[in-house]
């Protein structure tokens, strides 16, 4: 055949019928496998079943867990006092510079006191005439009084001596009668019976010069006296002789009571000038540090100028505000801890001492001031504090890190057990969250292992090692 001597064709022949046998080859060892049963999932070698998850493990302990509330907060100061002159005058001398600590009554600056000197000096003379003055007055009325008490005494007398010469007068009256009678059978001359008249009127007018005498003497000592002045007679004469002295004594006492004014009013002024010298040296307030001087050696001030701004920071206040949702929560005694930019690696303690009895309508939040000991006074006011306020600790309770649970619902969720390389879905009740735990109300116990990673592939009875 001319095909089989051609050598070209012989070499396309050969070809053709390779790719044949492989096609043939091909097609059967695909109907041999598609006859066998081929698995969805591959089978685990046992080296691959022997292999664990390698998990962290975490013990459950008791702890004292916090529930706190953080908030961010202004330092103020404890106390501050802005210093003023209550005097008008120039400034001589400066006792202190920015920064000084100062206790309580130390000077800061003096004032110029030499005509306050002056003017003192005229208001000791005054006072000292003002109470010579009253001296006198006292004296005047003292002088009186003895004066009303031996006029009483005179009236006594005068009024003995009245009664003694009526008993006279009477007596001579009877005598006289009787010489008449006598006269007048003739038992008795006319020269006797004049004689005896003449005595007679001579009793009479000493009588009644007695009693006019007494009568002189009763004036302003008369129980009508004592009611015309507002005063009721008392039937006690002691009672009422004092009565007729505080009557008749009336000029000098209210002479005393003006003399008694003028004194004091002298010893006011010399008070009031005694103490604007004292605030002619201006003193600190308060036990703190000169915050700020607005003044210059030799300047004129007035009354009210601002001259120093003393602090006490030995205690600052944290000042706060809480939104009105929270502040519900926040009550007086609960502790706090904060810490300050510029101290990053040092906490400080306080305790909420004021929370704001009023809401502040416009921004709805609640003030809060939380004091603090600041030794050294290293917190300075207008820093700003981040604030974590502990609103409520429970000690000594089995806590469960937050990082651990699963599912959780309400009071309710899961934890992978650890017991004997292997894990089990554990469920259990959880209390309120507090910072970065719960605490466990019940299915775990003290020394349990719990898993703490590797949580989303873990399977219940999955074996496990512990890292």
């Amino acid at each position: 055949m001319k095909w089989n001597r051609n050598p070209e064709i012989r070499k396309r022949v050969t070809r053709i019928t390779a790719v044949i046998l492989i096609l043939a080859s091909a097609v059967s060892l695909t109907a041999y496998f598609l006859r066998l049963p081929i698995p969805l999932f591959p089978k685990k070698t046992q080296q691959e079943e022997d292999r664990s998850l390698p998990v962290t493990p975490v013990r459950i302990e008791r702890r004292d867990l916090e529930d706190s509330l953080e908030t961010m907060g202004t330092v103020i100061p404890l106390e501050k006092a802005t210093i003023s002159s209550r005097i008008n005058g120039r400034i001589v001398k400066i006792f202190v510079e920015e920064g000084d600590s100062v206790p309580k009554g130390k000077p800061l600056a003096a004032l110029e006191t030499h005509q306050l000197r002056l003017q003192l000096k005229s208001a000791l003379a005054e006072m000292r005439s003002a109470e010579a003055a009253c001296r006198l007055a006292r004296e005047k009325h003292s002088r009186a009084g003895r004066d009303v008490e031996k006029h009483l005494k005179t009236i006594k007398k005068t009024e003995i001596d009245l009664r003694d010469r009526h008993s006279s007068y009477v007596n001579m009256k009877d005598i006289l009668n009787k010489k008449e009678a006598l006269f007048q059978v003739g038992g008795l001359s006319e020269t006797e019976l004049s004689t005896l008249k003449s005595n007679y009127i001579s009793y009479l007018t000493r009588f009644l010069t007695a009693r006019k005498d007494y009568e002189i003497l009763k004036v302003g000592y008369r129980k009508k006296d004592l009611r015309s002045a507002g005063m009721e007679a008392s039937r006690d004469k002691k009672k009422r002789d004092r009565q007729f002295q505080k009557l008749n004594t009336r000029l000098e006492a209210a002479e005393v009571e003006v003399s008694v004014n003028n004194y004091k009013r002298a010893v006011s002024a010399v008070d009031i000038l005694k103490d604007t010298l004292r605030e002619a040296v201006i003193r600190s307030p308060l036990t703190g540090i000169v915050a700020s001087r607005g003044i210059s050696l030799g300047e004129k001030v007035r009354e009210d100028s601002n001259l120093f701004l003393v602090m006490d920071i030995s205690k600052i206040y944290l000042l706060t505000d809480i939104n009105e949702k929270q502040g519900c929560h926040i009550l007086p005694g609960q502790e706090a801890v904060y810490t300050i930019d510029s101290y990053p690696d040092r906490s400080f303690r306080g305790k909420v001492r004021i929370v704001s009895p009023t809401l502040d309508t416009g921004t709805r939040t609640v003030g809060i001031r939380i004091l603090s000991e600041n030794p050294g006074r290293i917190v300075k006011p207008g820093m700003f504090a981040r604030v974590r306020i502990i609103i409520r600790r429970i000690p000594r309770c089995l806590a469960l890190p937050a990082g651990c649970l699963l599912d959780e619902s309400g009071n309710t969720g899961h934890v992978f057990l650890i017991r004997k390389n292997s894990v089990y879905r554990q469920s259990l009740r959880i209390g309120k969250r507090m910072g970065d735990h719960y605490e466990i109300l019940s299915g775990l116990k003290e020394g349990d292992l719990i898993a703490s990673d590797n949580l989303k592939i873990l399977k219940d009875g999955m074996k496990v090692v512990i890292k």
